[in-house]
């Protein structure tokens, strides 16, 4: 029986990619690179900080210098600017408080974000999106701990909620969310509305598929 499901944020609760790629726009213009489309941008998420960052960055012909030595300074000012604005147009999917009502309504059913995304930026979207009472409890990448496909913070979140990972279901859009389910022995739902590719998600073999937001209520319960 399901005790509790852990969700992805990005893709899987909210829609942010108008802000993230606003941001790396403005990350690119500070380090003098030109802007880039931003639907060439939504393509690149959902790799990782430093994908998209590297993926962002024009040539070393432009740059001056291989895109590997300036990372780090590009996530680093990313972060910084993504912060101000990580409630510019993000929104919850539509249906997403009434599937998490009716998930968290359930015996015993204990709900967490488990997410990428730095502990202080998640957090500012689920309070400024009034659904952080929702999730008992809300983990992100702080320093020292490693990111999904990583089980490191599946397996923290977990520990808070004192379930067992085969009582568990990790929800999110993303590969890199089921194999982080499956490293930590866990279950896992795929969605099809998020930014990952349908088919591609469907082919990794999850153990449940959520084409729609409604469709959450009646997989993992």
């Amino acid at each position: 029986m399901t005790k509790a499901v852990l969700f992805d944020l990005d893709g899987t609760l909210v829609d942010s990619r108008k802000d993230i790629a606003a941001s790396v726009n403005r990350m690119l213009k500070e380090m003098g690179f030109p802007a880039r489309d931003d639907g060439e941008i939504y393509g690149y998420i959902g790799g990782g900080i430093h994908k998209l960052v590297l993926a962002s960055f024009p040539p070393e012909s432009v740059t001056g210098k291989p895109a590997s030595d300036i990372v780090d300074e590009g996530v680093e000012r990313f972060w910084r600017i993504y912060k101000d604005h990580v409630l510019d147009t993000t929104v919850p999917y539509d249906g997403i408080r009434e599937a998490l009502r009716a998930l968290s309504g359930a015996d015993g059913m204990k709900l967490c974000v488990a997410t990428n995304k730095p502990l202080t930026h998640a957090r500012l979207i689920l309070n400024g999106l009034d659904i952080s009472s929702l999730f008992a409890c809300v983990k992100g990448w702080v320093p020292g701990l490693p990111v999904k496909p990583d089980p490191a913070i599946l397996l923290h979140a977990l520990k808070e909620l004192d379930i067992s990972p085969e009582d568990a279901v990790m929800v999110g859009d993303g590969i890199n969310d089921l194999l982080a389910a499956r490293a930590a022995g866990m279950k896992c739902c795929l969605v099809g509305y998020g930014y990952g590719d349908k088919t591609r998600l469907r082919e990794a073999g999850p153990d449940f598929f959520a084409e729609r937001v409604e469709d959450l209520k009646g997989i993992i319960v």
